[in-house]
């Protein structure tokens, strides 16, 4: 089983609508693919940066080249355009993990 995680630190004036486009653009664009279930969203407690929120968004694939070809292809145009949107307010990183 693979884990795809993708963690955000973000300038804490674009929280809600950081908010909105993970509940209306990220979580619907991923679900859709059909490679991935138990999804999960959450905030991450440890303090990052005065000013700076911190975020991840966590699922499940049964397959490591179906969650590698999402991140590679549908992965990297869903992030560049969410780039585009937050220029230099955001950071972020996706990592694939084996459950063990």
């Amino acid at each position: 089983m693979i884990h795809l995680n993708t963690s955000f630190h973000l300038d804490s004036v674009l929280r809600d609508e950081f908010l909105s486009w993970i509940n209306d653009v990220y979580k619907p664009a991923i679900s859709s693919s059909g490679n991935f279930s138990d999804f999960l969203f959450a905030r991450i407690l440890e303090e990052v940066g005065q000013g700076v929120d911190a975020y991840c968004f966590q699922c499940r694939s049964a397959s490591e080249s179906d969650a590698k070809d999402w991140r590679d292809n549908a992965g990297v145009k869903l992030m560049s355009s969410f780039a585009r949107r937050f220029p230099e307010r955001v950071v972020y990183f996706t990592t694939l993990m084996e459950i063990l």
